[in-house]
């Protein structure tokens, strides 16, 4: 016998269970996390950086337009209908219903606010993951100043050819070849092993 299919949840019950999960306050939650990270990336960038005074007033300003900009592309009035969309795809009415009754509960209540409390160690953690960023920028600037010094120089090759092979044009070019140079300190250091 097939299964009867499971009835889809009503938009007023989704809209009761994001309101009793605070889906709302946890993306303001997000977006103060977020500036937190971005100053303290700013802060720790022109720590770093020789910047005028007017270049330092310019970066100070870039938190708030970043947020400023996220909170247009992301607000919750933008993403409130796409969050329903999903909950509708994603869950019955049975299992709506029970999340509500859930986040009703002491245990619901209490999931909740540890669930706020995580999002902020997680946010904290994130900041302090930031701070590698400028040692990785560093490395890969070093990797890129070492790739750069290798340097290409065209070789024409001393090979004898006929007097009439190197007048044809079509031979033009096909007695040169290619070599790339290392930086001298890696031509040493292949020497020595």
């Amino acid at each position: 016998m097939p299964r009867a299919r499971a009835a889809r949840p009503k938009d007023d019950a989704i809209e009761m269970l994001l309101a009793l999960s605070q889906s709302e306050l946890l993306l303001e939650q997000i977006y103060v996390a977020l500036e937190q990270t971005i100053r303290a990336s700013v802060k720790q960038m022109l720590r770093e950086q020789a910047l005028s005074p007017a270049q330092h007033r310019a970066m100070r300003r870039v938190p708030a337009k970043v947020l400023a900009e996220l909170r247009a592309e992301c607000s919750w009035s933008l993403l409130r209908p796409q969050i329903l969309s999903t909950y509708r795809r994603i869950f019955d009415r049975e299992k709506i219903d029970g999340l509500i009754r859930f986040y009703r509960s002491q245990a619901g209540g209490a999931y909740q606010q540890a669930m706020i409390a995580t999002l902020h160690g997680s946010m904290a953690l994130a900041q302090a993951q930031a701070s590698l960023l400028p040692k990785m920028k560093q490395a890969m600037d070093k990797a890129v100043r070492e790739a750069t010094r290798v340097r290409t120089r065209a070789v024409v090759s001393p090979r004898k050819s006929s007097s009439n092979q190197s007048k044809d044009p079509r031979n033009i070019g096909r007695h040169v070849r290619v070599r790339a140079l290392a930086p001298s300190s890696l031509i040493h250091q292949r020497r020595q092993s």
